[in-house]
C-alpha cells in the first residue's frame, strides 16, 4: 500500500475547458418516478417527508438528523414547494450553497407530472439552480482505500475536498482493517482517555500551589489552547497542499472531515494520533515553567482540548439553541458557505479579533437556532 499503487481517477471532463465553472442550468438525476401532487400529499400524511423544489420531489428522511440548521426547520416545510425558501426568499431564510443542491441531488425520488424543472410557477420564470459541481467533477476510485489516492487529484484537490459529501457513512482509508480499525474515533474516548491525565496534572500542581494561582494558571491554559485552536486550524489545516504528500497528509489530518462532514468516526482525532502533541506541550510548559506552574497550565490547555474535541462533534450532531446554537452556525458556515473564515470552534473570540467571522449573510442559519 504505497505510493506505487497508482489509484484509478474518473474525472468527467478531463480538459482544461471542461473545468470551468458551469453557467447553465442545473439538471438533477431524479429519479424517473412521475408524481402528481395529490400522489405526494398522501405520501406525506402516510409519513414521508417529502419536499418540492422546482418540480422535483426529494425525500429527506435520510438527512433529516443531519441538517445543519436542525430537523425542526425541515419539519415546517414537509409536503411543500421550498424553491423560493432554499433561495433565501424570505425573511429570516438564506440562500443555500452549491453543496446544498449537490446534496439534494442524492434525495430525488421523482417528478411533478404538472411542468418541468425550472418553468414557471404563477407566470413567473423560476430561477434555475445552482451548478452542483461548480467545476468538472471528480470522483475517486470507490473500490480502493482512499488515503493512497487523494493525491493523485493534485490541482484538483482543493475544490474535491471542499465540495461535502454528506452520506454519514465512514470514509474507508485503508485496505489493512487493522490499519482502518485504528483511523477511526468515537468522540467519547478523547474525554476518556485525556481528562484522567489533565485531573492528574491540576492534582500534581495543587500539591505545590495555592488554589487560586492554580486556577488561574488553569484558565491561562485553557486560554493559550483556545488561540492553538484557532491558529492550528487556520494556519496548519487549512493551507493549500501542492504536492502527492502534502494532500495524502492534509486529507489524513482534515481534508477528510471536509470531504465528509457527518462521518462520526472522523470527527476527533485518534489519541495516538494527538499524543505527539500532547507531549510537546507538556514538555513545553514544564521546562519553561517550575514544574508545578507547568502542570497547571497543561491541565488547562488539555481540557480545552477535550472541550474542543467534544464541542467540535456536537455542533455536527446536535441540535442547540442560545449560545451553542450560534456556534454551530458558524461553523457550519465554515464547511458549507466559505471555508476561510470561522476556524474557532469552542469560542468566536479570535475570529473576532482576527477579522475572520463569516458574514452575515453566509450564516447557516434557521429560525430554530436564531
Amino acid at each position: 500500500m504505497g505510493r506505487g499503487s497508482c489509484a484509478h481517477i474518473i474525472c468527467d471532463g478531463e480538459s482544461r475547458e471542461a473545468a470551468q465553472p458551469a453557467t447553465s442550468s442545473t439538471s438533477f438525476n431524479c429519479s424517473t418516478a412521475i408524481l402528481d401532487t395529490k400522489e405526494v400529499q398522501r405520501r406525506v400524511k402516510e409519513g414521508e417527508q417529502l419536499v418540492i423544489l422546482d418540480d422535483v420531489v426529494y425525500d429527506l428522511h435520510s438527512f433529516m438528523d443531519d441538517h445543519p440548521g436542525g430537523q425542526q426547520v425541515l419539519t415546517e416545510f414537509i409536503g411543500e414547494d421550498i424553491s423560493a425558501t432554499f433561495r433565501g426568499k424570505g425573511e429570516g431564510w438564506h440562500a443555500h450553497s452549491v453543496a446544498a443542491f449537490s446534496i439534494l441531488k442524492q434525495l430525488s425520488v421523482g417528478r411533478l407530472n404538472n411542468g418541468f424543472s425550472g418553468l414557471q410557477r404563477n407566470g413567473e420564470k423560476r430561477e434555475q439552480s445552482h451548478s452542483v459541481g461548480g467545476t468538472a467533477s471528480c470522483e475517486l476510485n470507490p473500490d480502493r482505500a482512499l488515503v493512497w489516492q487523494v493525491g493523485y487529484l493534485g490541482e484538483r484537490y482543493d475544490e474535491w475536498v471542499h465540495t461535502p459529501d454528506m452520506t454519514s457513512e465512514p470514509l474507508r482509508f485503508f485496505e489493512s482493517d487493522f490499519l482502518e480499525f485504528f483511523s477511526g474515533t468515537y468522540w467519547w474516548v478523547v474525554p476518556l482517555v485525556w481528562m484522567p491525565v489533565a485531573c492528574a496534572a491540576i492534582a500534581a500542581a495543587m500539591c505545590s500551589l495555592q488554589p487560586t494561582s492554580c486556577g488561574a494558571l488553569f484558565a491561562l491554559g485553557a486560554l493559550i489552547w483556545s488561540l492553538m485552536e484557532y491558529s492550528l486550524h487556520r494556519v496548519l489545516f487549512h493551507h493549500e497542499p501542492r504536492t502527492y504528500w502534502e494532500i495524502t497528509v492534509h486529507f489524513l489530518f482534515h481534508g477528510c472531515h471536509h470531504r465528509r462532514p457527518m462521518d462520526r468516526l472522523r470527527l476527533v482525532f485518534p489519541p495516538a494520533a494527538a499524543l505527539p502533541f500532547v507531549l510537546a506541550v507538556f514538555f513545553c510548559y514544564t521546562t519553561l515553567l517550575p514544574r508545578a506552574a507547568g502542570l497547571a497550565l497543561f491541565g488547562g490547555s488539555l481540557t480545552g482540548y477535550v472541550l474542543y474535541e467534544c464541542t467540535h462533534y456536537h455542533v455536527h450532531h446536535s441540535q442547540f439553541l442560545g449560545y451553542m446554537g450560534r456556534l454551530k452556525s458558524t461553523h457550519l458556515s465554515h464547511h458549507y458557505k466559505d471555508h476561510t473564515v470561522s476556524f474557532g470552534i469552542t469560542s468566536s473570540f479570535f475570529d473576532f479579533l482576527f477579522n475572520t467571522l463569516p458574514r452575515t449573510e453566509q450564516l447557516v442559519t434557521s429560525k430554530c437556532i436564531e
